[in-house]
Order: structure tokens, then C-alpha cells, then sequence
């Protein structure tokens, strides 16, 4: 198709012009995450959506919009991952969704807690070719899992899970890969190579993430303070601790962060916003508030340009988002 010369094309652009640390881009991002829905059945006690801090418009994407974003970025991506701030889901029409995505040959992930999921939801995770999976389970008992992911059900996680990967050997499908993804915190590690062993058992891939403690007021206050509120859910070991890890990387020399989002991805809400990551959760910080007029426009708009300046070690007088973010650890740039 002449998409997928087009799609080839722009990846090379945009990896010469993130080299050169471009403001101003002619290539288009090579991933887009769209949010389906920033709504969630559970309150998961770090979350800003389950906290209830999530400060942009609630709701679902509507099936019109975001044909429209497919139709401007498909072409130009690789991947598309239907996920951020809520349950997929919960969407009515999820995988109508995954299938307009597949118009455009693109790889398609989600991520679930897995709660909400009938026979028709598990046969329709297969039918649709969605591509990746990942199901979120912090732990091998109702009290272990609970604690965390405030509202869930440990055993219909796992009956979903189990009805899912039995649909994948009934119908011989190689798709969706399944991810068991196990939140790495103080009460749940012990339980962490038991959950790695059921999940080779089940013919899925283990993959364990470490916590965060500033999703839900992200680039707001001092990130020490918050780290020390959390004591209660951030684990000793340096190795399952991002906070201990991250000190540890700063205080190597030479090490120079540089966002790869500002030039590869872009994050859409189920409004149409647009953000520069996947951390925002202010409507006061999106880069556009719709995804209406020519992308490009937006893709170079002034906090686009002015972010990507942050990386090139130049001054940025702009008070946003970017200048206040302190997740990847050392920056270098001139503030």
C-alpha cells in the first residue's frame, strides 16, 4: 500500500530531525496514544483518576473524531495504543476502535484491569486483531491485589484472563499477545516470582513495572515530599524502587535526558486534546485543546517548539508544563 512507504519515509525523517533536535518538524509522530475513555471502575490509590484528581473532561471518544485522527495520522504511524487515563473497556465500542486502526495496518495495544469483560468482550478481543494486551494484576490474593487496585476483583481478573488465553488456544490465535503486568510495591513484592510463574503457566509474558507516586498531581509540588508520603507503597530494594534508581543514574556523569515524546509521540484525550505525555492530567496543560485545524499547525505550535528548545540547551522564558517536569530524572537544559 502507499501508506506504508509513506509510513517508512517519515520514520527516517523523523529520526534525522529528533538528531538534530529540530523545533520546528516536518515529520509527523511515528505513535499516537489515544485515550478511548478517561473514566475507570476502580480507585486505584496513585491514579489521578482514581483518586478523583483528574482535572480534564470526563467522557468517551466519539467514533467520528476519532476516525478523523486516524485518517490525518494513519498513515504516518506505526503503532497506536488505545490507552491512558481510564478503562478501554468501558468504551461501548472499543474495538470498532481497533478495527478502523487496522484500515492503516497499525499495531494496536490496550491496557486493562480486566474487571469488566464478558464472553462477548474476550471473543471480541480475538476477532478484532488487537494486537497486545496488558492486564494488570498486583498480586496473587484478593487482600494482596485490593490494596492497590481499590474496587477489583481478584478472581474475576484472573477468570477473565484464564477465559482469554482458552479463546487464544481454541481459535489458534497468535493475537493478542497477553502481558502481566505486576505493579511492583512494598506489600505485594513477595508475591511478585509467584505471579512470574503463574503467568508462564498461562503462555504470558511477565512483565513487572515499578511504582510511581506523582500521578496524580504531576509537575505540582516538590517530588522528594511526595516520595516520602508514599513511603508506605514504594519498596526498599533500589532495584524494584524508581526514586532510589533514579538518584542513582544522577549521580553518574554525562547522563543527559532528552524526551523523546516531544518529537515521536503524541497523546490525544477523549475530547480530542492533545498533550505532550502521558503524565498530564490538567486540561490547563494540553498543548491544543481539540485536535481541530491542520495537525502540523498544532505539531508546531508555540509550546511544541518551546519544549523541543528545552532540549537543546537553550532558554525558555514559556512557564509550562515540560519546564516543571522532574520524572526523567536530569534534564540539562537551560531554565
Amino acid at each position: 500500500m502507499a501508506f506504508r512507504a509513506k509510513r517508512f519515509l517519515n520514520r527516517i525523517l523523523n529520526r534525522i530531525e529528533f538528531a538534530l533536535r529540530r523545533e520546528r518538524l516536518w515529520s509527523y509522530p511515528t505513535l499516537a496514544i489515544i485515550d478511548p475513555t478517561n473514566v475507570c471502575n476502580l480507585k486505584c490509590a496513585l491514579c489521578a483518576t482514581g483518586r478523583g484528581t483528574l482535572r480534564m473532561e470526563k467522557g468517551h471518544i466519539d467514533l467520528a473524531l476519532y476516525r478523523k485522527i486516524i485518517d490525518t495520522l494513519g498513515p504516518y504511524l506505526y503503532e497506536l495504543c488505545l490507552f491512558n487515563w481510564g478503562e478501554p473497556f468501558l468504551h461501548k465500542d472499543f474495538f470498532a476502535l481497533v478495527r478502523y486502526a487496522k484500515k492503516y495496518a497499525l499495531r494496536t495495544d490496550t491496557s486493562t484491569n480486566f474487571n469488566v469483560a464478558t464472553g462477548e468482550t474476550i471473543r471480541e478481543i480475538v476477532d478484532s486483531g488487537l494486537d497486545s494486551l496488558t492486564v494488570s494484576i498486583d498480586g496473587m490474593s484478593q487482600e494482596t491485589y485490593s490494596k492497590y487496585r481499590v474496587g477489583g476483583d481478584f478472581d474475576v481478573v484472573m477468570s477473565n484472563l484464564r477465559a482469554l488465553v482458552e479463546e487464544k488456544k481454541r481459535r489458534n490465535s497468535a493475537t493478542p499477545e497477553i502481558v502481566f503486568r505486576f505493579l511492583v510495591m512494598k506489600h505485594n513484592v513477595h508475591e511478585m516470582e509467584a505471579a512470574r510463574r503463574l503467568a508462564e503457566e498461562l503462555g504470558c509474558r511477565f512483565k513487572k513495572k515499578t511504582i510511581r507516586v506523582d500521578m496524580w498531581n504531576f509537575g505540582e509540588g516538590n517530588i522528594e515530599e511526595q516520595v516520602a508520603l508514599a513511603a508506605e507503597w514504594l519498596p526498599e530494594e533500589t532495584r524494584f524502587n524508581r526514586y532510589k534508581k533514579r538518584d542513582e543514574k544522577r549521580a553518574k556523569k554525562g547522563r543527559v535526558h532528552v524526551c523523546k515524546d516531544l518529537w515521536q509521540r503524541v497523546f490525544i484525550s477523549p475530547q480530542g486534546g492533545i498533550y505532550p505525555c502521558c503524565n498530564i492530567w490538567k486540561d490547563s496543560d494540553l498543548f491544543s485543546d481539540s485536535f481541530d485545524g491542520d495537525f502540523k499547525t498544532i505539531w508546531n505550535n508555540e509550546k511544541y517548539r518551546m519544549a523541543r528548545r528545552l532540549f537543546r540547551g537553550k532558554k525558555v522564558d514559556l512557564d509550562f508544563i515540560c519546564k516543571r517536569c522532574y520524572e526523567s530524572g536530569s534534564h540539562h537544559y537551560v531554565s
